[in-house]
């Protein structure tokens, strides 16, 4: 009877290990198809001309959505995951580059005609993501506080980028995504002037209510509802370093274009690939939704 009972629950065992190894087959199978599909049609990351376009819209040319497909482009190009040269657009300059040593480029500053752009990509390295991860608060000047670690990566290119905007005397964009888009929502709350200008795609919140506050209509975020990323830092984060005081309390500024399209994974659906697809508008999902809203 023992040994009978033993073999039952050992063919029980058996089988529920192979139902989860199954479905956690399928899901990994799904999730990154997901991801290349939201990268390219071959499900290749070097496939790279799709979304880096040979003869993008010039600064000033076209409408709205052509300048802000422009800027798009100059952030993908920043996107490698190893120190390569950075290729801009036809008819524009790279005139500097800046990143961690060994590691790729973080910024770029192009100067198309009388345009001035400082593009900042996406988290890469490992100190990057690290970076992602320190949420507790420190102050930031007069702007009130912001996100530790992207005040620390900030720090890092200040000194390098700061001059270049405040040294050009025609208009300026400051872009970025995902970690990128902090740091240009943080430069642009820096270095806001008439002539200055921000656009972010897929940013997480950078900073508390006043830094929100003190954010106007001039820079505007880019937000696929199902990129949870754009969600992070929480409204309200625990303060762990005193207990005692108040929560850590992270808000979006600005003005926000929303859409909505899910691709069927978190990575997916935070990709540049997600976001340059909506303002081509060749989203493949056809429940593609936007608004525009302020805060």
């Amino acid at each position: 009877m023992w040994p009978i009972a033993v073999m039952a629950v050992c063919v029980v065992t058996l089988c529920v290990i192979i139902i989860v190894s199954l479905v956690r087959y399928n899901s990994t199978t799904r999730y990154t198809n997901a991801i290349q599909d939201a990268w390219s049609p071959s499900g290749s990351e070097t496939d790279y001309q799709r979304y880096v376009n040979p003869n993008p819209p010039k600064l000033g040319e076209g409408d709205e959505t052509d300048d802000r497909l422009a800027l798009a482009d100059m952030i993908i190009r920043m996107q490698h995951r190893t120190r390569v040269d950075i290729t801009p657009p036809p008819s524009t300059e790279l005139v500097a580059v800046y990143g961690p040593r060994g590691e790729p480029y973080m910024v770029g500053i192009f100067r198309q005609g009388q345009y001035l752009v400082v593009a900042f990509r996406g988290t890469m390295t490992d100190a990057e993501m690290r970076a992602d991860m320190r949420m507790d608060q420190v102050d930031f000047g007069t702007f009130g506080k912001v996100h530790r670690g992207f005040h620390d990566q900030y720090v890092l290119y200040a000194e390098h980028v700061t001059p270049w905007i405040q040294k050009h005397d025609g208009p300026t964009w400051i872009i970025g995504h995902s970690l990128g888009g902090a740091l240009a929502t943080m430069f642009y709350q820096v270095n806001k002037g008439e002539f200055i200008s921000g656009l972010t795609f897929g940013s997480p919140r950078v900073g508390d209510d006043r830094f929100a506050d003190m954010l106007d209509d001039n820079i505007v975020r880019i937000v696929n509802r199902t990129d949870i990323i754009t969600g992070l830092p929480l409204t309200a984060m625990p303060n762990f370093t005193h207990s005692s005081e108040d929560l850590w309390l992270y808000i979006h500024g600005g003005q926000s274009v929303e859409f909505m399209n899910n691709r069927g994974s978190w990575k997916a659906n935070h990709l540049m690939a997600t976001y340059i697809d909506y303002l081509r508008g060749t989203s493949p999902d056809e429940k593609n939704e936007h608004n525009t809203t302020t805060r």
